[in-house]
């Protein structure tokens, strides 16, 4: 079983790091200890879509160096991209979303994957979560982020019912896989009992799935972190927690009077978010994953932002926000 990912930004390498801080995530990796039982097998298949011939060699060798192996698969996408021309209503990014899944179909044939994407930190070793999702088929939550697949019928089936997509009727691969799940097309395995040891969500601004879920108290201990004594899997750092985050980085270094709940809408009307937005604005720094990566994961955790007092939604963490 192959851990993939696949990635697909025509940017520099410098611009690239920063929105997908793959080099980051390898180093914190080794420096977390993954790995370490069996290196050599261990590694991530990292393709790239496009973008592979902008990056330096120097960047390439260090990629490489923490734990990915590195494949230029634009020729395989082209094909793609041609045949599929009815994916053009699509923005190019959601295009390459759709056509991911034949890539590796194509490239790892008669293989089964885990994919992750590119903007996932991990909270256990890569090789830890492969043993554990052996020999199952599913999609977390619903969010290709993370999909396991060893049943190797379900590229078929995607395959077919994409050549058979009305395009209007859905926004992304993400809106379209979820359908082919609701409607039993695609194989959805029941995936709690191997993750019974982890905390698992999609997206963390909504770590409970429902109102009666246990509260979290959040810690981080050697560099892993925690919800109850249990490991978080990983943190999924969408661009919409991405957001979250970097808003509350403002408040933290600018705005220290306000020290009330951050609220999730930005737009809510409010003093505190209109100095937030105009700070934003004129930090573009503040935006990027690698920033928000440094902040949360290289110089402090987690623990100012996920409390009672700071979290947007009741109901979710107790204790309070560690003082900085």
């Amino acid at each position: 079983m192959r851990s993939v990912i696949v990635a697909f930004y025509d940017t520099s390498e410098k611009i690239f790091e920063s929105q997908i801080p793959l080099l980051f995530v390898g180093k914190r990796n080794q420096n977390l200890g993954f790995y370490s039982n069996n290196y050599c097998c261990s590694k991530i298949d990292l393709l790239f879509l496009s973008g592979f011939k902008n990056y330096s060699s120097k960047y390439k060798n260090d990629l490489k160096s923490v734990g990915y192996v590195l494949h230029d698969v634009l020729s395989i996408y082209s094909e793609l991209d041609a045949r599929y021309s009815f994916l053009n209503k699509y923005s190019d990014y959601d295009k390459k979303c759709f056509l991911r899944w034949l890539v590796i179909k194509n490239y790892f044939p008669g293989e089964k994957i885990i994919h992750y994407d590119g903007d996932i930190i991990f909270n256990e070793d890569p090789e830890v979560i492969k043993n554990k999702v052996e020999g199952k088929t599913f999609v977390l939550q619903g969010c290709p982020a993370f999909t396991v697949i060893s049943d190797l019928n379900w590229f078929e089936v995607y395959e077919n019912q994409l050549n058979e997509m009305n395009v209007d009727k859905f926004v992304n691969d993400q809106d379209f896989i979820s359908y082919l799940i609701q409607n039993k097309l695609l194989i959805q395995d029941d995936y709690k009992d191997v993750l019974s040891d982890y905390v698992a969500f999609e997206n963390p601004l909504w770590p409970k799935r429902n109102k009666d879920d246990q509260i979290f108290k959040y810690k981080r201990t050697n560099g892993i972190d925690y919800f109850n004594d249990k490991k978080v899997l990983f943190w999924h750092m969408q661009t919409s927690f991405k957001f979250y985050l970097s808003r509350f980085i403002i408040r933290e270094r600018f705005l220290k009077f306000f020290n009330n709940k951050l609220s999730l809408d930005a737009n809510e009307k409010s003093l505190q978010n209109s100095l937030i937005n105009k700070i934003y604005n004129f930090l573009p720094s503040y935006s990027s994953r690698l920033f928000v990566y440094n902040y949360f994961f290289k110089k402090r955790d987690l623990s100012s932002v996920l409390n009672d007092k700071v979290w947007w939604q009741e109901g979710v963490f107790n204790g309070r926000r560690d003082k900085i």
